[in-house]
């Protein structure tokens, strides 16, 4: 009997960015968390279809009435009328003295704002995407790295058995795992990282704007151009990574099992604010 776990694995990483942002897990057959899980794939599914993706380059193509533009954006309607709706009901039951989420916090760094600075950026729009963010980006990634090392764990039994081994040492059977655990697994936390080298499963990181012109290597980068890195050809790199097509998790433990970072291992993205990243691992 096949049995495709997805389903299940999205559902759950969903459910661990509500109760980040929402101060709540749903019932998984809670109608309004239904209605989230719709509006993400959905978007999700946009996103991944290439003459959607041209609204990047070409922003006005988002006004034309037909294809998958309109659906682009009437998803981003869907998506904004579900998310403010939360909000104006945090805004309305909130408890500034005790605030229970990420939105509750937010809401209170508005009214802070506000009245240092009328022309703070911190506003309920921002929050709006901020939420949107954490899901659509931090579902994705999430969940495939989880479906990714599953597949490893299956096709590798050797790492899987040693991964076993220093969970077990570690946590044992009386308690689930903590982030308190983490300096004492490194062979797990190096396995996570090989995994996400292998896969990358973000393979063109968010585009960047370059904000003054540079040349770099030879080349001129214009102000305002519009810059992609290509992840997937950085974790292939022969000059940055010994053997980068094969699997092996020790390629990031030093000879006393201390985790190594290469500099050319980025899964989710270059820059300080990609904030997906801890989350992404973190889960």
């Amino acid at each position: 009997m096949t049995f495709c776990p997805s389903h299940v694995i999205n559902n759950a990483v969903s459910n661990i960015i509500c109760s980040m942002c929402f101060g709540k897990r749903f019932n998984y057959d809670d109608e309004e968390f239904k209605t989230l899980l719709r509006l993400i794939v959905r978007g999700m599914k946009l996103a991944s279809n290439s003459p959607a993706m041209l609204i990047n380059v070409f922003p006005l193509l988002k006004y034309l009435p037909f294809g998958p533009f309109k659906e682009v954006t009437q998803a981003v309607r869907d998506v904004t009328a579900f998310l403010k709706n939360i909000i104006a009901q945090h805004r309305k039951d909130r408890d500034p003295e005790n605030p229970r989420d990420f939105v509750d916090f937010y809401l209170n760094e508005i009214d802070h704002e506000l009245q240092r600075n009328p022309n703070t950026s911190f506003s309920e729009d921002y929050l709006f995407y901020i939420i949107g963010d954490l899901f659509v980006a931090g579902t994705d990634t999430t969940s495939n790295t989880v479906l990714w090392s599953i597949l490893f764990m299956a096709m590798y039994p050797d790492v899987q058995e040693s991964v076993y081994k220093e969970i077990s040492a570690v946590v044992g059977r009386s308690r689930p795992p903590s982030l308190k655990d983490k300096p004492q697994m490194p062979f797990t936390v190096a396995t996570i990282m090989e995994i996400q080298r292998m896969t990358t499963v973000v393979p063109l990181a968010i585009p960047h704007m370059a904000s003054e012109t540079t040349d770099l290597k030879g080349y001129t980068i214009p102000k305002g151009s519009v810059v992609i890195a290509n992840l997937w050809s950085v974790h292939r790199d022969p000059t940055m990574w010994d053997h980068p097509e094969e699997f092996n998790p020790s390629r990031f433990l030093d000879a006393d099992r201390n985790i190594v970072k290469n500099e050319a291992f980025m899964p989710f993205g270059i820059g300080k604010n990609a904030l997906y990243e801890s989350i992404a691992f973190l889960k």
